[in-house]
């Protein structure tokens, strides 16, 4: 997004931090065209400081050195996360299983039990400040060997048909296990627009998950609502059609940065694992 907009323009040098990147500028109002572009388009929170550089007695003229600090919300799409009973409280008694379907200045979430979705603005979501409990990296693939819709009334809000969600009932398999043995399981999940019978999907296996979180969601009577599911369907997989598609006929923009130096934190830590 950065590249794309060309909000990076005025700066100087871009230095690669510990979990994170170091934008440089000559004068602040230059830095205040990306703090600006960051809080237009993210979930984040600015701190800021100036520190004195020099002073002239005789003249009164002062040189100060600001530092602007941008901290990114830690939360991402297709993220699984357990809302704490006071925030599920705050937002009107949703979740606490819940899974976010969009991030934009606001976290976007939808219930995986009951459909019901809400945004969670900048301010609400830095004063609660909850991380994922899983995220894509843990995503397993599943067969869908049949559709169904459910038994119970859902209610739709605007969002939800915005967005296409549907309410049914899927009866999967894990890929790997596929053809082997005879284990599957029945989820519900919001997708039933996008899904079909044979379809491939990704989803958090619950089941083989082994968390302290979805260990307390068990064992805590104010969480669990609802029954812990075996699967949490997060998205469709879709193949590739072809050959062609497999390698990338683009080259993909980086932005141009200095390596991390042997005085960054990060550039010491890769060090002393490689040793």
């Amino acid at each position: 997004m950065i590249l794309k907009h060309n909000a990076h323009e005025k700066a100087i040098l871009v230095k690669e931090m510990h979990e994170g990147l170091d934008f440089q500028y000559k004068t602040q109002s230059h830095a205040n065209r990306i703090l600006s572009f960051i809080g237009n388009n993210f979930v984040s929170r600015h701190k800021h400081s100036r520190t004195l550089v020099s002073h002239d007695e005789q003249s009164g003229d002062s040189k100060y050195k600001y530092t602007n600090i941008l901290e990114l919300a830690p939360i991402c799409k297709d993220d699984l996360v357990i809302l704490e009973p006071k925030l599920q409280k705050a937002l009107g008694g949703i979740g606490p299983l819940i899974l976010v379907y969009k991030v934009t200045t606001s976290v976007h979430i939808v219930d995986v039990h009951t459909m019901r979705t809400h945004e969670i603005d900048t301010q609400n979501y830095w004063k609660y400040m909850f991380k994922a409990n899983c995220t894509r990296d843990r995503l397993t693939r599943f067969i869908v060997l049949n559709v169904e819709s459910v038994d119970f009334d859902v209610n739709t809000s605007r969002a939800a048909a915005r967005n296409k969600f549907k309410m049914v009932r899927l009866e999967v398999a894990r890929e790997s296990e596929f053809g082997v043995n005879d284990r599957t399981f029945i989820v519900n999940t919001h997708l039933g627009e996008f899904i079909n019978f044979n379809d491939t999907v990704w989803g958090y296996d619950l089941a083989q998950l082994n968390m302290q979180a979805l260990e307390d969601y068990e064992n805590d009577s104010r969480l669990n609502k609802h029954q812990l599911p075996d699967v949490v369907i997060v998205k469709k997989a879709y193949p590739r059609v072809n050959k062609r598609q497999r390698s990338r006929i683009w080259k993909l923009k980086r932005l141009e940065k200095e390596e991390a130096g042997e005085n960054n934190v990060h550039a010491l830590k890769k060090k002393s694992a490689k040793d």
